[in-house]
This record gives structure tokens, sequence and C-alpha cells, in this order.
């Protein structure tokens, strides 16, 4: 299996109008790969692993924070189309493994509205995160430079 850019376990509301404490919630391993977000009844990198659907990010029209008030918190409504919302629980459910998620779905959505507002500020802090902690363990490295290194390009013309 090539890299995912995000994958892991959610939680999966069935195909149904019912609210979420009312219908069959299935646990589902998700794979998010380029516009593809595919869930798989088992962990797919294990031969018994069966594709139960993929979700095309292009065909997303809003992800948002579930508008269904029994749903677990943290779990994220994202609308295809007018009959068809997918309810998604990442799991662990916390504030940071949703943010995981929808900071690999911003680069696949079409459009500035198609994330809520709220949720695009909640990745941009983990991607922001991410990047301080990154550089606090890399910190032995020297500065990055901004501009060109002149004499490197004349020593480097000389030489020829």
């Amino acid at each position: 299996m090539s890299a995912a850019a995000h994958q892991g376990w959610c939680l999966k509301k069935a195909k149904s109008q019912s609210p979420w404490d009312r219908t069959h919630n299935s646990l589902r391993y998700f794979v998010s790969r380029g516009h593809a977000l595919s869930y798989f009844e088992g962990d797919p990198n294990r031969k018994q692993a069966v594709v139960r659907g993929v979700i095309d990010l292009r065909q997303v029209k809003r992800v948002r924070p579930s508008v269904d008030k029994s749903a677990p918190e943290f779990a994220i409504d994202m609308v295809v189309s007018a009959g068809r919302t997918y309810v998604i629980v990442p799991q662990p459910a916390t504030a940071e493994e949703r943010a995981k998620w929808i900071s690999v779905w911003m680069v696949q959505l079409q459009g500035e509205g198609v994330i809520a507002p709220e949720l695009r500020a909640e990745a941009r802090r983990q991607q922001a995160q991410k990047k301080r902690d990154w550089q606090a363990g890399h910190r032995d490295l020297p500065p990055r430079r901004e501009g060109r290194d002149r004499s490197l390009r004349t020593s480097c013309a000389k030489s020829l």
C-alpha cells in the first residue's frame, strides 16, 4: 500500500436520517490519499481488509462540526450532496485528532468555504504546533539563510 497523507480509526454513522444515538455506527479504518478518502472494515495492511466505501473529496460541499446533538464530541459532518452527509468521529475523539484529519483535507477540498471556519482555525493551530514541535527537535540545524549567498555563486563561476 502506498503512503497515505493520514490514516486511522474513526467511527462512522450508517447511512440514515436518524440521529447518531438511534442508528448503527461502525468502527472503520480510514485512509486519506489524494482526493480519495477510503474506509475499510479492517486494517487495510491485512489481507482480510474489505473496502466499504470511498468518498471523493472533490465532491464534498461542506465540512463542519456535527449538527447532530446526539453525536459524540468532535464529530465531523462531511456533506457530499443534499441527501448524503457522512458523520465521522476520529479515534481517539480529541480536538487534536480531528484537526489532523481537517489539515489533510484542507489541501484536497475545493473552495475556500467548504471547511467551517472554526474547523479551519483548529487545523491551522494544529499545523503551527506541529511546525513548532519539529523546530524544537531540530534546534541543532544552522539557521536558514534569507536570500542568496553571492560569494558561493561568484566562487563557482570563477572555477569554471
